[in-house]
């Protein structure tokens, strides 16, 4: 049943703007799956899914492991930065990024993969130089 409830929510991630558990729980119970708010946040963090701006200030669901992510990682990652970067400033070797809150994990899972590999750092979206 795990296996199907999140075969479905990567489904659902990808062919719908979710921006909300609470939407995805929705969408869930739609498609037949008896869910709570608590297996949903379960579910995404197994998953690894990522949350990415959209318009109007708004943020939805995504799975990083998604080819088109892959492809399109260097755009996500310069809409990323004019949507979403906060602040910038450097601490002797290190290049420190302030987001909206929520907003850390996309842009984090954007430095670390804009071309595919990772880059060498102790945290996500820490840019050693």
């Amino acid at each position: 049943m795990k296996t199907q409830r999140q075969a479905k929510i990567l489904e659902l991630v990808r062919d719908r703007t979710i921006e909300t558990q609470e939407e995805l729980a929705a969408a869930l119970r739609a498609e037949g799956f008896e869910v709570t708010q608590a297996t949903v946040s379960r579910d995404i963090k197994e998953l690894s899914l990522i949350k990415i701006p959209g318009e109007h200030n708004t943020s939805y669901y995504a799975s990083p492991d998604e080819p088109m992510m892959r492809r399109g990682n260097e755009d996500r990652l310069r809409r990323l930065v004019r949507l979403s970067l906060s602040d910038i400033n450097s601490s002797e070797n290190l290049i420190i990024i302030k987001t909206p809150p929520g907003e850390a994990q996309g842009m984090a899972s954007a430095i670390d993969t804009p071309t595919g590999r990772r880059l060498s750092a102790p945290w996500p979206g820490m840019i050693p130089f």
